[in-house]
């Protein structure tokens, strides 16, 4: 099973141990260079739900590696990882859903 945002909440873990223990769980599950890219991985599964993705890759290698990280992120960061701006509302508007 996976560990998913809100069970980290519920532990009352710090987000930095929650990436590092995130990062050490996929290393003992033989992720090879594609740390944070597994299926489980909240951003991915996001990005995937509403049809974006393909920016998975670029949001995780900029440090964008969970839920936490990417409701921060802003207009500046996705413009420059290419995101065209349509994508960025679709993103940004999804994000706010999320929130609620």
């Amino acid at each position: 099973a996976a560990i998913e945002d809100e069970d980290i909440k519920d532990l009352g873990m710090l987000p930095f141990h929650a990436r590092l223990l995130r990062r050490k769980i996929a290393q003992l599950n033989g992720a090879s260079g594609e740390e944070g890219l597994g299926s489980n991985n909240p951003v991915v599964a996001f990005l995937r739900d509403i049809g974006l993705e393909q920016y998975a890759r670029p949001l995780v290698s900029h440090g964008f590696d969970d839920m936490e990280a990417l409701l921060l992120i802003d207009d500046l960061d996705l413009k420059e990882m290419g995101v065209p701006r349509g994508h960025v509302v679709k993103l940004k508007r999804r994000l706010r859903e999320y929130e609620l």
